[in-house]
């Protein structure tokens, strides 16, 4: 996340930025910038130590040629005690962002409106009402009963709500189809309520939020930074997902991929909230869905860098107290939220709440019902006049119904 902007005539915006601003107006100094960019525009911190020397940030404090570094450096050994590390100023987490899960398609999720075990005991009550009902008609010897599948369909008529002109005589049968009727009106309120929201709201499959989940995916991790690793290394549960990180040669070549993969993000406490699932608009023709997993690898404290013998260090650290009590952080992360909004656009579930015109895509499941059942009953309408034809001397003048419909 960019934490220094520079503006035009040579000022910087941020909380990187705004700091050495305030801290140079405070200490009644004209600040003189350093800046050596790298080949791949990517800040060398300079925890590592080349030919016994320091590079990168810790450098020029070293070398005398900085004052400070203002830089955010996450509070940590760098192994370079020439160096030392200001109080913090605010926090950060290293999370990975994963790609975003598919939608579900309309049609299922007219069966994801309620959980399996609730579909399945509503199977099982539906079977086992049409098997009472089926049994107490059987045993009235008095008035001739329904068939199977008449009885079946005035259950199913039932317990969709439709209206019956079924009379029945006995009060145990009136009494169990008032306790159905009930249960028919919860379940399809339930159903009707749910399934608007569902078609309403484009639903996912699941996400990768965990560790577990990322082990048992097959997505690579890859950065251009490839310090990150060292977290993974350094815990016994997350060293299996070291093996799995790969470095970028290059900045272009993230933008360029397939974005099939999961990368390291380093997210100020105070954005984290808008990067639950952010739409990251590499360039013109090519964007993807992001997701933030919800377990995050490490948070750091942010602090910046003065030399162990430096005069100023006690004066910065009592000016990061008054920022920090003053709540300024807050405000200047909010100054560079509409860079990193260019980059990663946050996507908002409430811009789904609002009502939609259906289209066919999302009542594809009802049209895919009828087209099959009507099918079924061509289908079957041709044998039965296959059977009359095959059978020109039975005595009844319509044709016989199907067994298995009686």
């Amino acid at each position: 996340m960019p934490t220094v902007i520079a503006k035009t005539g040579g000022t910087y915006v941020g909380q990187d930025g705004t700091f050495a601003t305030v801290l140079a107006a405070k200490m009644n100094a004209t600040p003189v910038y350093i800046s050596e960019p790298s080949a791949n525009g990517k800040i060398h911190y300079g925890y590592r130590r080349t030919a016994g020397r320091a590079y990168g940030t810790f450098a020029g404090v070293i070398g005398g040629q900085a004052d400070v570094s203002v830089n955010g450096h996450f509070l940590k050994d760098y192994n370079c005690y020439l160096a030392e590390l200001t109080r913090h100023i605010t926090s950060d987490k290293v999370c990975l962002l994963t790609p975003k899960a598919g939608v579900i398609p309309p049609m299922m999720t007219v069966l994801m409106s309620f959980q399996r075990e609730v579909w399945m005991m509503t199977a099982i009550t539906c079977v086992l009402v049409t098997a009472i009902y089926f049994a107490a008609a059987a045993l009235d010897t008095h008035r001739p009963g329904p068939t199977g599948s008449d009885l079946g369909l005035e259950i199913y008529r039932m317990f969709i709500g439709a209206p019956t002109n079924r009379v029945f005589a006995l009060s145990c049968r009136r009494i169990l189809t008032s306790f159905c009727l009930f249960f028919t009106l919860v379940i399809l309120n339930a159903f009707q309520g749910s399934l608007v929201t569902f078609l309403n709201t484009p639903m996912h499959y699941p996400d990768v939020n965990t560790f577990t989940d990322l082990k048992q995916s097959d997505l690579p991790i890859r950065t251009s930074s490839i310090s990150f690793k060292e977290i993974l290394t350094g815990d016994p549960n997350l060293k299996s997902l070291a093996y799995r990180v790969e470095k970028w040669e290059k900045e272009v070549d993230v933008h360029n991929s397939d974005g099939q993969f999961a990368g390291f993000e380093r997210v100020n406490v105070f954005n984290l909230e808008h990067f639950k699932d952010v739409l990251f608009i590499a360039n013109r023709n090519n964007t993807r869905v992001l997701h933030t997993m919800n377990e995050c690898l490490i948070s750091y404290f942010i602090s910046y860098v003065v030399h162990r013998n430096s005069p100023y260090k006690r004066r910065i650290n009592i000016l990061l107290s008054w920022i920090d009590q003053a709540g300024l952080v807050l405000k200047w992360n909010g100054d560079v939220s509409k860079y990193i909004f260019n980059k990663y656009k946050p996507i908002n579930p409430k811009d789904y709440d609002t009502s939609k015109v259906f289209s066919v895509r999302d009542l594809e499941i009802a049209f895919i019902v009828l087209s099959f059942g009507i099918i079924l009953s061509i289908t079957v309408f041709i044998i039965e006049m296959m059977i009359m034809y095959k059978a020109p001397k039975m005595r009844t003048p319509h044709p016989p119904h199907l067994p298995f419909l009686h």
